[in-house]
């Protein structure tokens, strides 16, 4: 599964996207996670995951990003499986006082191969 990444609000933004490097995760970093949502019409449990924290995790962020830039990134091959996680999430970003609100896009493709 590939992810894209793209903000549309000028930098700096107040939550740039922060990614770690899939190849510093091992699968006892990670952790499931049980989000439940109730609505009128129906409940809704499903499962994601997060992580723990590990010295191991190599962290790169982004604060500067320009519309023109995309980010492009694999978050799950099932030929690894659960051995390769590309982290990812917004970190507040405190060393600009003029950030501005991150307004941003990201979608997910999914490629099969036979």
């Amino acid at each position: 599964m590939y992810q894209c990444w793209q903000v549309l609000s000028p930098p700096p933004q107040d939550y740039p996207l922060a990614m770690c490097d899939g190849r510093t995760v091992t699968p006892g970093d990670m952790l499931p996670i049980n989000y439940h949502m109730k609505s009128p019409e129906r409940d809704v449990t499903y499962q994601s995951s997060g992580a723990r924290f590990s010295p191991r995790h190599d962290w790169w962020y982004f604060p500067e990003m320009t519309p023109q830039e995309l980010l492009v990134f694999i978050d799950f091959d099932s030929a690894k499986g659960d051995d390769f996680k590309t982290l990812h999430v917004a970190v507040a970003e405190q060393t600009h006082a003029r950030s501005v609100p991150r307004i941003s896009l990201e979608t997910r493709y999914f490629a099969l191969f036979e």
